[in-house]
């Protein structure tokens, strides 16, 4: 009975979702992802005066270009919450512990495109979704009576213990004021429905199941969002999950209108430790963190790369981004060419680390110093060694990742016949990894991408499998990690090694946009589109003087009319 009451109120929140979810299509501009601009990746040898000039030119275009006029506002939005923000929510809205209970196999599974699982465009509303969300519902609603059993045993009638749990926590769970109307349908869905625990546990699900909760919506109304919408999505994209008591009762008390306020409150929410779960999802999307933990290495041919040391490379990642954030030292060139990471004595014995000079620690784990030939973003083994597959380096997978996370340079995906023509192309053992990988891919359909992606991998191949140092590759041959950059220009820059890799990325303006175009992606929730472009290159000009810090462009994103105004 309990089930085919809220059954029944699926078509009302499938149109309430729809109303809304119609009027942001219809009136909407077409966003589809589209690669940055082409730009030359900088000489390996290039001066600080070049680099300089370099960005000077940028700066220049950007600012007299009459194209680049930065967008005064964006389309209104809505999407659903992911698993993760959904779990996160209603275990902290809620209040109740929900590691006992299963429900993530109930909800939905999360669209993912490039690596991002909250882009608006891909988690849209329909009834299967609105179906699973109710089974997940249902489970929610018994932990929380189980839980908290005092909020309708409150000592008073069931009715005004019903009211009172509504009237201080429904603000906070939907995310907006409420109306007293909203209050006493409420109530009267408690009341038709009996005015007992089983009727309460349908309320519960009631509320939990209104696109209120269920939906993310920038839709500012006014032409700007609401301090609602804007403190919610900030919430759900710093902390990965909704506005605290706190933030809803800054929400009614305070106009976020201002870039002044917007950047004051959006640095606060960066001190706080809930930020972790925002950074560590974004390094996800990002730079694919948690890839690590879909690799087959076996611990038979490394011993000690287990589970666990899996977890401690994700999170030895994320260490050294928030430590630089917390110190006031994530400028690009510090993130990319990082010489230390954050880990364990038995992370360190494995990769051969030797503790810092400096001696610093950091959320109880000790700074280690990267190898001399292996420092750099691209050396950290929490990232490298989710690039392998059966227990060898990936050489196209490395290239390929590179390319396309920290230079946004989005290859074709080969054709059918490709890959009927490479399929029965099999490495030769008896040259090196290199080697064999140039004669699989010399054939004319395969080299036009390979012959970039080849580049940057081959220059890895001091890497293992799991990111450690090596100098006999996956065949037993001496590693060579001399390679070349090929340019959009198709002119070359040498390199050696990881090392010489990230030294190039480190004074790379396409690397710095692309940073900064992954930020975008990240905390618009969308795509970047053409009209874009604009906002993302001066989210990152206005972060140069103080060295392009990460923490400045996402500021810088957030304070924007493209963020905080709607059309």
């Amino acid at each position: 009975m309990v089930r085919k009451s809220l059954i029944l109120s699926l078509p009302i929140l499938l149109s309430q979702v729809a109303c809304t979810q119609l009027g942001f299509e219809l009136n909407r501009k077409e966003n589809k992802p589209t690669q940055t601009e082409e730009q030359q990746f900088p000489p390996a040898t290039v001066s600080e005066e070049t680099i300089a000039e370099m960005d000077q030119k940028l700066i220049d275009r950007v600012n007299i270009d009459p194209k680049c006029e930065e967008q005064a506002s964006s389309s209104p939005s809505i999407r659903t919450l992911t698993r993760e923000e959904y779990l996160t929510t209603v275990t902290s809205r809620l209040s109740i512990d929900l590691a006992e209970v299963d429900i993530a196999s109930e909800l939905p599974l999360n669209s993912i495109e490039k690596g991002f699982r909250n882009i608006a465009e891909l988690n849209q509303i329909s009834r299967g979704r609105l179906e699973q969300y109710l089974d997940a519902s249902e489970l929610v609603a018994e932990q929380f009576i189980l839980q908290s059993p005092n909020v309708f045993n409150c000592g008073q009638a069931p009715g005004n213990c019903v009211d009172q749990w509504l009237k201080s926590e429904l603000t906070v769970i939907w995310r907006q004021a409420i109306a007293a109307e909203d209050y006493e349908e409420l109530i009267a869905f408690f009341e038709e429905n009996g005015s007992n625990e089983a009727a309460f546990k349908l309320l519960v699900q009631r509320v939990i199941m209104s696109p209120n909760f269920l939906t993310i919506r920038e839709l500012g109304s006014g032409g700007q969002l609401s301090s609602y919408e804007l403190l919610s999505s900030l919430a759900f994209s710093m902390w990965g999950q909704g506005p605290d008591k706190e933030l809803i009762q800054e929400a009614a008390n305070t106009a976020f209108d201002t870039r002044e306020k917007v950047e004051a409150k959006v640095r606060q929410m960066m001190k706080d430790d809930r930020f972790d779960i925002g950074l560590k999802r974004f390094l996800e999307a990002w730079l694919e963190t948690d890839r690590i933990h879909r690799t087959n290495n076996s611990e038979e041919t490394f011993p000690g790369f287990t589970n666990n040391l899996k977890g401690k490379l994700e999170e030895d990642v994320f260490l050294v981004f928030r430590y630089l954030i917390d110190n006031d030292m994530d400028t690009f060139e510090n993130i990319v060419k990082v010489d230390f990471t954050f880990t364990s004595s038995e992370v360190a014995q494995i990769y051969g680390l030797n503790r810092h000079e400096s001696g610093v620690q950091f959320r109880n784990s000790d700074m280690y110093a990267l190898q001399d030939s292996a420092k750099g973003l691209m050396s950290l083994p929490g990232i490298v060694s989710g690039l392998s597959t059966n227990n060898n380096s990936n050489i196209p997978m490395r290239g390929n990742f590179v390319l396309s996370k920290v230079l946004c340079t989005e290859l074709p995906e080969p054709s059918a016949e490709i890959l009927e023509q490479s399929a029965g192309l099999l490495p030769d053992m008896n040259l090196s990894a290199r080697d064999s990988l140039q004669k699989q891919t010399e054939i004319p359909a395969c080299y036009g991408c390979h012959e970039s992606i080849n580049g940057i991998g081959f220059g890895l191949e001091n890497l293992s499998p799991i990111g450690k140092v090596r100098s006999m590759d996956d065949h037993q041959k001496p590693v060579n990690a001399i390679s070349n950059y090929v340019q959009t220009n198709r002119e070359t820059i040498e390199f050696n090694g990881a090392q010489g890799m990230n030294d190039l990325l480190s004074i790379s303006e396409r690397a710095q946009q692309c940073m900064a175009t992954q930020i975008f992606r990240f905390s618009y929730g969308r795509f970047e589109s053409t009209e874009d472009k604009c906002t993302i290159a001066k989210s990152r000009i206005l972060a140069w003087d103080q060295g392009t810090k990460f923490s400045d462009i996402l500021v810088n994103l957030y304070t924007s009319p493209l963020f905080m105004q709607r059309k």
